[in-house]
């Protein structure tokens, strides 16, 4: 079976490949260890769309119910800030999305509306900078996109795949979507197979392949919890800007809405009053992602007709979930001994 090794790449792949591999030896060269913190990575192979920020949270919310200090640090990407950002601090707020990049404050939001408070999220490109400067009294640190970064150790690696990808059908940049071939999940402690009942065959082919590897991995799936605030028509015009939408139509036609229009933009895509415009001129509710809705969260249209908007809330659902946390303590008193 092909498992997407470096000598099967193209041409220009292995071009991208091996300026990949300079900067991580480079990286890897200058690697930072924090010796009395715990750092969990939740990475992936591709540029995004495989679940990063819900298991954030769900990360997130384990550690802080067993009382853990937390520290969830990223790259906040398309935020507007210069080196780096602190979001929320105490419960509480102390940014905009506009500067911290929709999956920063989305994070913070959620933990917060679950009353948690021992817990940071910050943003900026240097890992060892953001836990330097606010993790003093973290002992848990959260790492989004840690994977294709050693520049500080990690204890745990724990990387995510959209099974909606073919294994058997996968590019590297430029050609493709994914950063690493298959073959560098060996770095992986766990491997999480993302929207695993949404396409039966290429999970399948992805089991396959993982159990030749002897790779452990477990299952995960979105799950719906509720429309905020509650929704009763079922005619309605959907939004999503996220890296990979068909979750998201997926729930709502389960849900048997009779969706009007669809608009979809890409990932992290700055929405327009131009955009809104368009949305509420059909004047029906307009159902949109949680990360959509952080977006638009200061516009003043939407303000203006916010009774015409409903967020999808969903959360992480793991398979075997007890043990997949079992896995991650373990693995954590190892490196306490």
């Amino acid at each position: 079976m092909n498992y997407n090794s470096p000598n099967q790449l193209s041409f220009l792949e292995k071009i991208y490949f091996n300026i990949h591999q300079i900067v991580y030896n480079y990286r890897l060269s200058k690697q930072f260890i924090f010796d009395d913190k715990i750092i969990l990575s939740i990475g992936n192979l591709s540029t995004g769309g495989t679940g990063k920020t819900p298991l954030c949270i769900f990360l997130g919310e384990y550690f802080l119910k067993k009382k853990h200090n937390v520290l969830i640090c990223l790259r906040g990407y398309k935020g507007n800030f210069k080196d780096y950002l602190l979001v929320s601090e105490n419960g509480k707020i102390l940014t905009t999305p506009y500067l911290s990049g929709d999956e920063a404050y989305l994070i913070a939001y959620k933990l917060i509306k679950k009353n948690y408070k021992n817990f940071k999220v910050v943003c900026g490109k240097n890992r060892k900078e953001l836990i330097t400067r606010f993790g003093n009294d973290c002992d848990i640190i959260l790492l989004d996109d840690g994977f294709q970064n050693p520049s500080v150790f990690k204890n745990i690696e724990i990387t995510l795949i959209d099974t909606n990808d073919d294994p058997l059908q996968i590019k590297l940049l430029p050609l493709g979507t994914y950063r690493e071939p298959i073959s560098a999940l060996e770095r992986s402690d766990i491997i999480l197979l993302t929207r695993a009942k949404e396409n039966p065959e290429n999970l399948q082919k992805w089991k396959s392949i993982l159990d030749a590897l002897d790779y452990k991995y477990f299952f995960s799936n979105h799950r719906f919890i509720q429309f905020e605030p509650e929704l009763h028509k079922k005619e309605i015009i959907a939004i999503c800007g996220i890296g990979n939408p068909h979750s998201f139509f997926r729930i709502l036609e389960e849900k048997k809405f009779q969706i009007v229009k669809k608009f979809i933009y890409k990932d992290h895509y700055s929405y327009t009053n131009l955009d809104i415009q368009k949305w509420i001129q059909y004047q029906l509710p307009i159902v949109l992602t949680e990360k959509d809705w952080v977006r638009i969260l200061y516009n003043s249209i939407f303000l203006q007709n916010r009774h015409l908007f409903y967020r999808l809330e969903i959360e992480l659902e793991i398979t075997n979930q007890k043990r997949f946390f079992s896995l991650i303590q373990r693995k954590i008193r190892d490196f306490r001994k």
